[in-house]
């Protein structure tokens, strides 16, 4: 599995590369363990080990996706969309996420998300403050499936915004 975090490290340098305007139709990085590949085509990128395989690709998310609901007029981050998947011997996994902001503050969107997840079986509410900073943090599972909600400050182009960063994880033996 160390190998297969490696690879998704490269994975994630290949996207900047490309996303930055450095790719062509089809890149594709062999080493002794495996090998990554981009396609611009289908805007996925697949990593191949010994150990299984994963693919990543950029996409538009749903509340049905992610299985945990969208504040109300938030927008999706420009490519702030993803998923990885895996197949190992152990099984199958999928991981996905999204980054959307909205002009309501932290305190707000924190409120909402904490209605609505607080039922939620394995709930845990980790907002917290640090160094003057809020961040609102929500967690549940479903079934296999590993949710979280961060809520943030933007930084950068998002820099006056909340941010609010939504990742579902799930493995199946």
């Amino acid at each position: 599995m160390r190998k297969l975090t490696v690879f998704l490290v490269l994975l994630l340098s290949i996207m900047l590369l490309v996303s930055a305007g450095c790719g062509g139709k089809k890149v594709t990085v062999r080493t002794e363990e495996g090998k990554v590949e981009y396609s611009e085509e289908s805007g996925k990128v697949k990593v191949k080990t010994e150990e299984g395989e994963a693919t990543y690709g950029q996409e538009d998310v749903s509340e049905e996706d992610l299985g945990v609901p969208i504040y109300p007029g938030a927008k999706l981050v420009k490519g702030g969309g993803g998923s990885v998947k895996t197949k190992t011997e152990e099984g199958e996994g999928e991981f996905m996420t999204a980054a959307f902001t909205t002009s309501d503050s932290i305190d707000e969107v924190s409120e909402w998300y904490r209605s609505k997840l607080s039922g939620k079986p394995k709930f845990m509410d980790l907002s917290s403050t640090m160094a003057g900073k809020k961040t609102g943090m929500f967690m549940f599972q479903e079934g296999t499936a590993a949710k979280t909600v961060v809520i943030s400050a933007g930084e950068g182009e998002q820099e006056g915004a909340t941010v609010i960063s939504i990742s579902s994880g799930a493995t199946t033996p």
